[in-house]
C-alpha cells in the first residue's frame, strides 16, 4: 500500500487532498531543514577585548508528538521532523484513527537515516499512553494538535511538574468569513464552499461561519444552495467526489445532533446508505453567540449582519474566544484594513479561500482557544524546541590578548 492509500483509509480523503497533504510534509520538511542549517550556526557577539562571547542553540531533549488524524501526514511529518532536526529525541503518538500511516511513516523515516534510538512510536489510548509521557521528569517539549479539550488536560498536567516543558498547542477554532456588498457573489461562493465542506470540514481552518451584509444575504444564501448541489458525496478513492465521509460513528452523530438543534437548515440530498456520510450542510442563525464550540464538519452557518454594525461584530468575532483564521471578501481598501486591525486573529485571508495554508508562506496558528503559537510552518517554530546558550570565554587568561595584535597597523 502506498502513502497515498494510506492518507485516504486513515482519514477519508479525496484525491486530490491526500496528494495536497503528501506535498506539504514534503514542504515541512525542506523548511525547517532550511531553517535548522541557519539557526544552529553559533554566533559570535561583540564584546570587550581579551573575551570571546558566543550564542547558541540546542536541542533541549525529551519530546513528546501528539498529532491529529485530519491530516495523517502533513501533521505528524512537521511536527515530528521539528523535533528531530532540533537535536530532540522524541516519543511520537498519532490518533488512534491514523495509527497504520504513521507506522508506515515511520519505517520511511528510518529507511532514509534516521537512528532508531531518536524516535519512538506509540500505538494506543491516547489518554493512558499521555499520562505516563508527560509525567516523566526527562520530558522537555510537548508539541500537540488536536481539540481544546484535550490541550487543557495536557496542560493542566503539565502544571503539576516540577520543571516546566514548553507546551505547543495548535487546536481548532469558530473560524468566520465577512462578506460585505462590494464582494462578488460567485467568488464568495466559490470560497465558502472550498472553506466550508473541503475535507467533510474536517480542518481547524474551515469555515465554520459565513457573516453576510444585509443588502446581499439572500442572493448570497441561494448562489451557495446552489453551488452545494454540484458537490458529490462519495468514496473518496473516486476523482469524481468531492466530499468524503467523516471521521468515525462519533463524529456522525455529534454532527447530526447539532444540526437536528437548528430549524433553518439546507442540506444536499445523498443517496448513500453506508458509511459516515453528511452532506454540505447550511445553517442559518441570528446571532454568534447561538454556537458555544467548534462543529468539526461538513457545516456552514449563515449569519446576517448591518453594515454600519461592523465593528460590533468583529467585537462579536474575538468574543467567541478563538483567534485561528478570519475571512474577509471586499474591494474597499478601508473596510479591509478595518476588519484587519481589529481582529484578533492569527491568520486572515482576504478575497481567497481560508484553507490550505503553505508552509513557510503562511505560517499557521492562532490566538487564544486556538493555539499557543509559535505558527507551524513559520521562522520561530523551531526555536521554541531549543534552549540558548551563552558561552563566555576570558581568552587572555592565558598570558595575553593575541587578539589586539591584529589591531597594530605596519
Amino acid at each position: 500500500m502506498t502513502l497515498l492509500k494510506y492518507v485516504q483509509k486513515s482519514s477519508g480523503k479525496s484525491i486530490k487532498n491526500s496528494i495536497a497533504e503528501i506535498r506539504e510534509a514534503i514542504d515541512f520538511c525542506r523548511y525547517y531543514s532550511k531553517e535548522a542549517l541557519n539557526l544552529f550556526q553559533t554566533q559570535t557577539l561583540k564584546g570587550p577585548t581579551g573575551e570571546l562571547n558566543q550564542y547558541r542553540m540546542v536541542g533541549k531533549g525529551l519530546s513528546f508528538v501528539v498529532s491529529p488524524w485530519n491530516f495523517p501526514v502533513a501533521i505528524f511529518i512537521g511536527q515530528t521532523v521539528a523535533a528531530l532536526i532540533t537535536g530532540n529525541v522524541v516519543i511520537t503518538k498519532p490518533a488512534e484513527q491514523s495509527s497504520f500511516a504513521a507506522y508506515y511513516i515511520i519505517k520511511l523515516l528510518l529507511k532514509a537515516g534516521l537512528p532508531s534510538n531518536a524516535i519512538a512510536l506509540l500505538l494506543g489510548d491516547g489518554a493512558l499512553i499521555g499520562k505516563k509521557v508527560i509525567n516523566d521528569k526527562k520530558l522537555k517539549n510537548v508539541i500537540f494538535t488536536g481539540s481544546l479539550e484535550t490541550a487543557k488536560i495536557i496542560q493542566s498536567n503539565l502544571q503539576q511538574k516540577e520543571n516546566i516543558p514548553t507546551f505547543i498547542a495548535e487546536t481548532g477554532g469558530l473560524n468566520c468569513m465577512i462578506v460585505d456588498t462590494s464582494a462578488l457573489t460567485e467568488h464568495v461562493v466559490k470560497d465558502v464552499v472550498n472553506s466550508g465542506f473541503d475535507s467533510a470540514g474536517q480542518r481547524c481552518s474551515a469555515c465554520r461561519i459565513l457573516c453576510v451584509e444585509e443588502n446581499i444575504y439572500e442572493h448570497t444564501k441561494h448562489t451557495l444552495i446552489g453551488a452545494m448541489k454540484t458537490q458529490k458525496v462519495g468514496n473518496p478513492e473516486e476523482l469524481s467526489t468531492d466530499i468524503g465521509p467523516v471521521i468515525d460513528t462519533e463524529a456522525f452523530d455529534n454532527i447530526n445532533n447539532h444540526i437536528k438543534k437548528f430549524d433553518k437548515v439546507f442540506q444536499t440530498e445523498i443517496n448513500l446508505n453506508q458509511g459516515n456520510f453528511i452532506p454540505p450542510t447550511l445553517i442559518e442563525i441570528e446571532k454568534l453567540s447561538d454556537l458555544k464550540n467548534e462543529v468539526f464538519g461538513p457545516v456552514v452557518h449563515m449569519l446576517k449582519y448591518k453594515a454600519s454594525n461592523l465593528d460590533q461584530l468583529i467585537e462579536d468575532i474575538n468574543d467567541l474566544g478563538f483567534g485561528l483564521t478570519l475571512g474577509i471578501h471586499s474591494r474597499i481598501d478601508k473596510t479591509i484594513d478595518r476588519v484587519v486591525e481589529k481582529a484578533e486573529i492569527g491568520n486572515i485571508y482576504i478575497n481567497r479561500n481560508m484553507i490550505g495554508a503553505v508552509v513557510g508562506v503562511q505560517p499557521f496558528g492562532g490566538y487564544e482557544k486556538s493555539g499557543t503559537g509559535p505558527k507551524a510552518g513559520g521562522p520561530e517554530y523551531l526555536k521554541r524546541l531549543c534552549h540558548e546558550q551563552s558561552i563566555s570565554n576570558n581568552t587572555a587568561s592565558m598570558g595575553g590578548n593575541a587578539s589586539l595584535l591584529s589591531e597594530v597597523e605596519d
